[in-house]
């Protein structure tokens, strides 16, 4: 297994919602949010050491009716830092301050595929640096 890039992850929020306009929040903040996730069991979902005994107020399988949700204020989720910039302008985005609020993104591979690895590599660097510009402008 080759770890091709680290995603930060997000949580969105309503645009009324006490969290939209902050730069980050701490696992104390999270705790007592109500959750929309993609599956009940939080261990199955991007959910994290961050959000001890969850409350799952939602769960919704696909992007735009979890964003919906938000939306209506209905509760938050979590994101990945590659979808920040396509959210749409009725949705909030806030870092989470945690040493686990990222998602490794991986490769299982053997070895005779190096150079197949070296492409991905830089494909991932390339896509890292691109998503960290978006970002930046998007949440500034």
């Amino acid at each position: 297994m080759t770890p091709l890039l680290e995603d930060p992850l997000f949580v969105a929020t309503g645009l009324g919602h006490a969290f939209a306009g902050q730069a980050a929040v701490t696992a104390e903040e999270l705790r007592g949010q109500r959750w929309i996730a993609g599956s009940a069991e939080p261990g199955t979902t991007l959910l994290g050491a961050w959000a001890e005994e969850p409350e799952i107020a939602h769960v919704a399988r696909d992007w735009v009716a979890k964003l919906g949700l938000v939306a209506a204020g209905l509760g938050v989720t979590v994101v990945p830092g590659m979808i920040v910039p396509a959210l749409p302008p009725s949705v909030a985005v806030v870092r989470i301050d945690h040493p686990d609020a990222v998602r490794t993104t991986s490769v299982a591979h053997r070895g005779e595929h190096e150079a197949f690895i070296e492409l991905l590599r830089d494909a991932a660097a390339e896509l890292t640096v691109q998503v960290r510009r978006r970002l930046s402008s998007h949440l500034a």
